[in-house]
């Protein structure tokens, strides 16, 4: 049924109506460019999923104080440890 609603699948019989935008995460930290820092894939993941700017500028602190990543934030994502990159996608 999510896979429906995602627009993955096609029903063969009647229509799926969606209200608002559906994003689909198909795997946690699809789409991280290991060379960016975490702050770099924040902005670049926020792009890639339609999230205005203003939207992503209030954000981004929440974001990055969940993660609990402090002064690793700015390091490229390549050195961090695997609970590192799983808190910054999730």
């Amino acid at each position: 049924m999510l896979k429906l609603i995602a627009g993955k699948l096609i029903p063969d019989k009647g229509k799926i109506d969606v209200s608002g935008r559906v994003s689909v995460l198909m795997e946690l930290g699809a789409g991280f460019n290991p060379e960016f820092t975490g702050r770099e894939n924040i902005v670049f993941n926020a792009n890639t999923y339609g999230i205005e700017s203003d939207l992503l500028e209030k954000s981004i602190e929440k974001v990055i104080n969940f993660s609990e990543l402090g002064r690793f934030i700015d390091a490229p994502v390549k050195y961090y440890s695997q609970g590192m990159y799983m808190r910054l996608a999730f």
